[in-house]
C-alpha cells in the first residue's frame, strides 16, 4: 500500500494553506474595509 500523505506532510500543507488564507483575508480587509466604513459614514 502506498500512502499519498504522511501526517507531517498534511500538517505542513494545512499550515501553508492557513497562512495563505490569513494573508488573503488581511489583504481583503485592507482593500474593502475603508470602502465599507466610508459607505456607513
Amino acid at each position: 500500500m502506498m500512502r499519498l500523505f504522511y501526517p507531517n506532510e498534511v500538517r505542513n500543507y494545512l499550515k501553508n494553506y492557513l497562512k495563505m488564507l490569513k494573508f488573503v483575508l488581511i489583504q481583503e480587509n485592507i482593500v474593502f474595509h475603508p470602502q465599507k466604513r466610508s459607505e456607513k459614514n
